[in-house]
């Protein structure tokens, strides 16, 4: 069973506006005006808190303290210098991890994309190899399986963009390709400790299972 925690009625001031709407709506509207907004000017401006990825009293969603581990564990190979950051992306590199931690912890959307993502590593795992093409082919692997199976409208544009921004990050810039191999190697290293949630099946994501009715209930807003 999975437990999602729900911040959305908590008032126009709480942590329920501040991440669903505030932060949310940021992002939207800059890739609404500039089209391709930078990500650490975005980043910078979240009012993301560390709090939003503690258990409140409403327990952990499947996984989560798994991925805290992940977490834990890259930036001991930053500290170590096996990964070296550069110094733009060290500005904004651990609330990068946050945010998307806290969109897993707190949006049941992101729950099942970011799990369904991971699942498919494992489940694919045999074609990350060491070969450089190969490592490129499965990471834009990724992206396809994504664009094929995500119908929610909301956010896909920005979903894709960062998608793109990774993929061609990754074939073009140390830092990028050194970050993205340690946690695919990570992974998959770490499968037998993932807990194989149904609901990381696109079977159960807008327009079907479970997702339509998430979308009716949130009129499109989550």
């Amino acid at each position: 069973m999975v437990k999602i925690p729900n911040r959305w009625f908590d008032g126009a001031t709480g942590d329920g506006w501040n991440f669903h709407g505030k932060d949310k709506t940021l992002i939207r509207d800059f890739f609404a005006l500039e089209g391709k907004p930078s990500a650490f000017k975005v980043l910078k401006m979240l009012t993301l808190k560390k709090e939003w990825l503690k258990d409140d009293g409403e327990g952990n969603p499947e996984n989560f303290l798994l991925l805290m581990k992940l977490k834990d564990d890259y930036f001991a190979e930053v500290k170590s210098r096996k990964i070296r950051v550069p110094m733009l992306e060290n500005m904004v590199l651990e609330k990068a991890w946050d945010f998307l931690l806290t969109l897993y912890r707190q949006d049941s959307a992101y729950f099942e994309r970011i799990g369904g993502v991971i699942t498919y590593i494992i489940t694919n795992e045999k074609l990350w190899t060491k070969d450089v093409e190969a490592r490129r082919a499965f990471i834009r692997g990724i992206k396809a399986w994504w664009k094929v199976n995500d119908m929610r409208p909301r956010a896909r544009d920005i979903i894709e963009y960062i998608f793109d921004y990774i993929i061609r990050k990754y074939e073009t810039e140390p830092f990028y390709t050194r970050s993205i191999d340690f946690v695919i190697d990570w992974i998959i290293a770490h499968k037998a400790e993932w807990v194989m949630h149904q609901f990381y099946s696109p079977d159960w994501w807008y327009p079907k299972g479970k997702g339509q009715v998430n979308w009716m209930i949130h009129g499109g807003s989550s």
